[in-house]
């Protein structure tokens, strides 16, 4: 019967451990993980960084309401997006945001391209994680 407790003591202090080894290990794997993502939001700011405005983002800096005004505010991208829908296509919300962010100074869209795409990443990560 001591036997028999000795090896379950025995037995519950390896468990103890193994519990304690599989914590640090998912520990260690987290910080792994985050400073991959890390990496990742580092390397894509520098490349948005380097990517220069190209001929269609001017086209943008301008209402399409009247090609002759830069976007300054949130209601010229509104009357630039009614008169876009009409005269070229109705892909308004996607060109909303283009003037959004053309109309604010390029280092804003440069850190939310990057975090973009990160939680892009994050988030196929984690379905296909399951």
């Amino acid at each position: 019967m001591s036997d028999e407790r000795e090896h379950l003591r025995k037995y519950k202090g390896y468990r103890r451990c193994m519990y304690k080894e599989e914590q640090a290990k998912m520990k260690r794997n987290k910080i792994i993980f985050g400073g991959t993502l890390l990496c990742v939001f580092c390397v894509m700011l520098i490349l948005t960084c380097m990517t220069p405005l190209l001929v269609d983002d001017y086209s943008y800096c301008f209402s399409y309401a009247d090609r002759t005004q830069r976007i300054t505010s949130i209601k010229d991208i509104i009357v630039s997006m009614a008169a876009h829908r009409k005269t070229m296509n109705g892909r308004v919300f996607s060109h909303s945001l283009v003037q959004f962010f053309l109309m604010l100074p390029k280092g804003i869209f440069n850190v939310f391209n990057a975090l973009n795409a990160t939680i892009l990443l994050y988030v196929t990560w984690r379905y296909a994680r399951g």
